[in-house]
């Protein structure tokens, strides 16, 4: 399949990749044995990586280009993928345990349809996990406009969505942090392993800083009818061990150095002062 904007395909790098593998990668523990819907799957890497450790996973897009291609490029006898729409679920009532839907309602404006089609195929107990853009930051303060988003909510309005559905919502933030790590050269970094925060705020303290998510470019939220303080809930950090953002940020400030530094050799030839030395003239005809 070919990149085009409206969904992700693992062959792309960058933020992109960083954000939407970490999702599927931070929800393993709440698939395992499950049964799993993944709606919007889009290109079906999600619900493959999920399906190595859920009871079954299916698929659901509204793509048939995309349904065809997640048949044909993954395959176990655990994972299905079927064409269906946010609101039009092929699935049977009160038959799966997770649903999951990451980067979907904002593609659409049938919200309270579709959080009543999930409430329809889930079990009592089950839980909805899906994602969403900030409105505030990923459109507002940056002046952003996808044009493959219909409708995109600020946290109030999702907050309320998601609590006339289900009786217990928790909320996450993800956005992509810069940061240094000190770990062992001579063993790994355990996921159990306490870490310390340190905040650049030019306070430092012997003990463990806090460390609040503020101003996230997506909101995360786990759901259900069932009380969740049983859900063993864990913040997470993707690592690129490759380190690819890094690489090219790198790339880019030497690039741009590189021009600065051939503009400023304009600047100071004869070339350039005889331009800037122009350019007062034409400012002075001006207001002459």
């Amino acid at each position: 399949m070919k990149f085009t904007g409206e969904r992700f395909i693992p062959s792309e790098k960058g933020v992109i990749r960083y954000e939407h593998l970490h999702r599927y990668m931070a929800i393993i523990d709440y698939v395992k044995d499950k049964s799993v819907i993944d709606i919007a799957c889009g290109e079906g890497y999600g619900s493959s990586i999920m399906s190595a450790f859920a009871k079954n996973v299916s698929g659901i897009d509204i793509s048939p280009e995309c349904i065809a291609n997640a048949q044909s490029k993954y395959q176990r006898e655990n994972l299905t993928f079927l064409q269906g729409y946010c609101n039009q679920i092929p699935v049977n009532s009160r038959s799966v345990d997770v649903v999951v839907s990451f980067e979907t309602i904002e593609h659409h404006d049938q919200h309270e349809e579709m959080l009543a089609e999930i409430k329809r195929i889930l079990k009592p107990e089950g839980i909805l996990i899906m994602s969403s853009p900030n409105r505030v930051t990923y459109s507002d303060i940056p002046n952003n406009h996808n044009p493959f988003h219909v409708k995109e909510l600020y946290y109030e309005e999702l907050k309320i969505l998601l609590d006339n559905n289900f009786k217990n919502v928790q909320f996450y933030g993800q956005k992509i942090l810069i940061n240094s790590a000190i770990i062992p050269l001579n063993s790994s970094l355990d996921a159990l392993e306490k870490i310390r925060f340190y905040p650049q705020n030019n306070q430092f303290h012997d003990e463990n800083s806090e460390f609040k998510m503020e101003n996230p470019i997506y909101f995360l939220a786990i759901c259900s009818d069932e009380n969740l303080n049983n859900l063993n809930i864990v913040s997470s950090i993707y690592i690129d061990s490759q380190a690819d953002i890094y690489q090219d940020l790198q790339k880019t400030y030497k690039e741009f150095s590189q021009v600065y530094a051939d503009l400023q050799d304009i600047k100071n030839s004869n070339f350039g002062k005889m331009r800037e030395l122009w350019m007062k003239f034409k400012s002075f005809l001006a207001t002459s």
